[in-house]
């Protein structure tokens, strides 16, 4: 994989410490961001992982897949396998027999694929229905209430059926098919994706890349679909997808529904949010790429957060007056050491050593089928001894540093964790590294018990080996 081109700042008129108070904002808003590539005419001008992250590593991208999911579908229709206006009962039939019921209602009949990509499918709610069966048929049976294009829904079974559309027009998954046609091409190495259960990747959610693939993907977008001398993906979808096809205010959503505030009512093309500058795509707790074609800018960003409005906040306040003004060699020179030396705060402890033995479950909502945990000391700190049912396995946790392991041998979910004693207390941080979240272990020797808890539960299960990916696809 060729690396994308390094620059300096200064040397693509970025002022480096317009990006210091952009990391500064961050950071006193309390929002933990995991890594960070910043790229000005092509070139990176700042990247950061903030340890035990690490560049390379796939990261999940929640709602962001919806972004990857509009280009395979502008290949697709670049390709003539449908068309923007096709009705959705009309295609589905033809691509996947059988889904449609006899009895479909007369408003899905409307629906089509420009409805499904700028989220208008006339539903008032999102369905959330994941049901044992097929996804697609189970939504087909829900009559959107009310015309489709005129009420803007976020839907996630939306963009699952577009998804399903360039599967079934292709012959092979969504993922399969974007590595052919993008990931090589542009260079995206390691890449995987969450299905449905059934074998169909979700589309909405669930796509695994690194950093560098988000960023990627924005300069893709930045230069209308073209890499390298090769149009990759169609222009004018490019065009398309990043500009306003649906208004969001409270105009046009239902009922009762609050305004929406700041970057979330400026409108949503095919699977890309309109901003206040540029346009982006983003994903549950932080995950981003923000793409400001008129400072020809590309953020790209992963973290663990719920304040996704500060993170924008700290873009417009601070960073975007940086873009187009030069600074100086100092100040690069400055903004490249605090890169180099980010890292998450290590969890301290008082040096105290304990093996309390096995402790009972006493709450918390991670992992809940685990009954019993045993800390217990090593070379490198300490082992944490989990036990559900029948079942059990080791996590080590550093003392000072991040230690590596998998969360049960056969379901492969890399951790990296630290923790130590304090205050008769155990308490670790289990950092789920292929994702934004974190497990927060508190043990208590007196009560003999142990507490699991996310500091921000996951969308796709609260078991850690719900999280169990293949990073080859």
């Amino acid at each position: 994989m060729s690396a994308l081109r390094r620059s300096t700042p200064n040397a693509e008129q970025v002022d480096a410490t317009a990006v210091t108070r952009f990391l500064d904002a961050l950071a006193g808003a309390g929002i933990e961001v995991h890594s960070l590539m910043l790229l000005r005419h092509g070139s990176v001008v700042a990247e950061a992982h903030w340890a035990p992250y690490e560049a390379g590593q796939v990261n999940l991208l929640y709602s962001l897949s919806k972004s990857f999911t509009s280009v395979a579908a502008g290949i697709a229709m670049g390709e003539n396998r449908f068309r923007l206006d096709d009705p959705i009962v009309e295609l589905v039939p033809e691509l996947v027999p059988e889904l449609v019921p006899d009895d479909v209602a007369d408003t899905w009949r409307r629906v089509t694929v420009r409805d499904c990509l700028r989220m208008a499918t006339g539903h008032l709610d999102d369905p959330e229905v994941y049901p044992d069966g097929d996804w697609l048929a189970a939504f087909l049976r829900l009559p959107p209430e009310a015309e489709p294009g005129s009420v803007f829904t976020y839907n996630q079974l939306a963009t699952y059926t577009v998804a399903r559309l360039v599967e079934a027009s292709s012959g092979v998954r969504l993922l399969d098919y974007l590595r052919q046609r993008l990931f090589e091409p542009l260079g995206i190495g390691p890449a995987a994706w969450l299905t449905d259960g059934h074998g169909h990747d979700c589309g909405f959610s669930g796509m695994h890349v690194s950093t560098d693939a988000i960023a990627r993907l924005g300069q893709l977008l930045l230069q209308r679909g073209e890499w390298d001398g090769h149009q990759l993906v169609p222009a004018d979808w490019v065009e398309l997808a990043t500009s306003r096809q649906m208004p969001n205010d409270g105009a046009h959503r239902r009922s009762g529904v609050e305004e929406p505030t700041f970057d979330w009512g400026h409108g949503y093309g095919f699977q890309f949010w309109m901003c206040r500058n540029g346009f982006r795509g983003d994903g549950a707790y932080g995950q981003f790429c923000l793409v400001l074609p008129e400072q020809d800018t590309v953020l790209a960003m992963t973290a663990e957060t719920t304040e996704m409005q500060s993170v924008l906040d700290a873009v417009w306040d601070h960073l975007l007056a940086g873009l187009g003004r030069g600074g100086s060699d100092a100040a690069d020179a400055q903004l490249a050491r605090r890169l180099t030396e980010a890292a998450i705060a290590i969890p301290a402890g008082d040096g105290s050593a304990h093996a309390p033995g096995a402790l009972a479950r006493s709450g918390g909502d991670a992992a809940p089928s685990v009954d019993s945990v045993a800390i217990q000391a090593s070379d490198a700190g300490w082992l944490a001894q989990f036990r559900a049912g029948d079942r059990s396995w080791q996590l080590p946790i550093g003392a000072g540093a991040w230690a590596a392991g998998d969360w049960m041998d056969d379901a492969g979910v890399p951790f990296r964790s630290a923790g130590g004693w304090a205050d008769g207390r155990f308490r670790a941080q289990l950092r789920m590294i292929q994702t934004p979240h974190v497990i927060e272990l508190v043990a208590d020797p007196a009560d003999k018990t142990v507490e699991l808890q996310w500091r921000e539960p996951p969308l796709h299960g609260i078991e850690p080996a719900h999280h169990s990916i293949d990073p080859r696809g």
